[in-house]
């Protein structure tokens, strides 16, 4: 006796569920997703916590700034309201900014476990958006491009090179083609005359 059966899903691959192990292309579908993590179409901070980990890479990422961390606890040192604490140093001086931020998929947003931490490198991310120094940041739309990576034990963003709130925006974007200046010729009279730059 032979009997077929038409079954609704892909094949399981040697790779896992929804990966052809042929080509090795990842089909499988974002959980819960409305994004795919591109500057026309961002992930959202609910997408992030979905995905858990399931994706790594640098992403884009739309959210709305809801607080910050202001220790090494998620759920013990979460804050979101001002004034927002510095972060401290490990001989327990306070800085006067903080190096994170959570975002969340609305604004108002209270609950860690709907909140992604977004670390803040040091440079314009970090001097821009971080509340202690900037507390109107809070519940502001924000795009931001960085690694989908564990952070604070949570599904979070770290290395950001890029954000925009607003019309403001922080860092390099990644979708702006970079272009090295044009190198000129000149003489060593010249260079030694002209003003550093």
């Amino acid at each position: 006796v032979f009997a077929a059966c038409n079954t609704p899903n892909p094949p399981v691959g040697p790779n896992g569920p929804g990966q052809n192990g042929n080509q090795g292309e990842d089909t499988t579908e974002v959980v819960g997703g409305q994004g795919q993590g591109t500057l026309e179409s961002p992930f959202t901070a609910d997408d992030v916590i979905a995905l858990n980990g399931s994706k790594t890479g640098a992403y884009y990422v739309e959210a709305y700034i809801v607080g910050q961390i202001a220790g090494k606890s998620l759920t013990d040192n979460a804050e979101f309201t001002a004034p927002f604490s510095g972060s401290t140093n490990d001989d327990g001086s306070v800085n006067a900014y903080n190096t994170n931020l959570l975002i969340a998929s609305a604004a108002g947003v209270t609950d860690v476990a709907k909140c992604v931490p977004v670390q803040l490198p040091s440079g314009a991310l970090r001097s821009g958006l971080n509340l202690v120094e900037n507390p109107d940041m809070l519940g502001q739309k924000i795009l931001i491009y960085g690694s989908l990576e564990k952070y604070y034990g949570a599904p979070g963003i770290k290395n950001p090179s890029y954000a925009k709130v607003g019309d403001k925006k922080f860092g390099i974007d990644p979708s702006v083609e970079q272009k090295e200046p044009e190198a000129k010729v000149v003489t060593v009279a010249e260079f030694i005359a002209a003003p550093e730059s």
